[in-house]
């Protein structure tokens, strides 16, 4: 720390960060731990085509108690500017991967990870695999396939393989989801 430095509340025993107990009653992870969790979800968002601010935020957002957290909270969790969580939420929310809450009386946007969330995720995978599997249709149809075409024709087998997949995963998760709630 230098001398303009000072130790406040964006440390790793900032309240959202701080150990807590685990389910299975095992070690409860440390503040390093966390934040070690946050950073390679950043890294694994960003090797994905997001930012690795994103993938942090996100990252935070599935450890945080409250699951809910005002902008600046999460700004000083990370440890970085509000305009920099503020970029990143603008693009999670409009990909759907974060939703905004806002309180009566309390002027400040608050974010959580949506419920749902994986199950429109696994729909538009499924969409966009049935929609590239139609245009490989196409390009198949107009270049006639055979040998010339290959790898066309290898990619489409892949997304008709792809689409029927991801209905069976979709279906499988939903019962496997239902057979957790009947449990809870």
């Amino acid at each position: 720390m230098n001398g303009t430095e000072s130790s406040d509340h964006r440390s790793p025993s900032h309240p959202a960060i701080r150990s807590r107990g685990t389910p299975a009653g095992g070690d409860a992870p440390t503040g390093g731990d966390v934040r070690q969790l946050i950073e390679e979800i950043g890294t694994l968002f960003e090797a994905m085509g997001h930012t690795r601010m994103e993938g942090r935020v996100v990252g935070y957002l599935l450890v945080a108690e409250p699951p809910v957290q005002a902008l600046g909270d999460i700004a000083a969790a990370l440890e970085v500017t509000k305009g920099s969580v503020s970029t990143a939420t603008r693009a999670l929310e409009r990909g759907g991967l974060l939703e905004r809450i806002r309180y009566p009386g309390d002027r400040r946007d608050h974010f959580r990870i949506p419920p749902g969330l994986l199950d429109r995720l696994l729909d538009q995978s499924l969409e966009v695999a049935a929609r590239f599997r139609q245009l490989l249709e196409r390009a198949l149809a107009l270049t006639g396939g055979g040998g010339r075409h290959a790898a066309l024709q290898e990619t489409h087998d892949f997304y008709v393989f792809l689409e029927g997949e991801l209905r069976q995963m979709t279906s499988r998760w939903q019962e496997r989801k239902g057979q957790r709630e009947v449990g809870a």
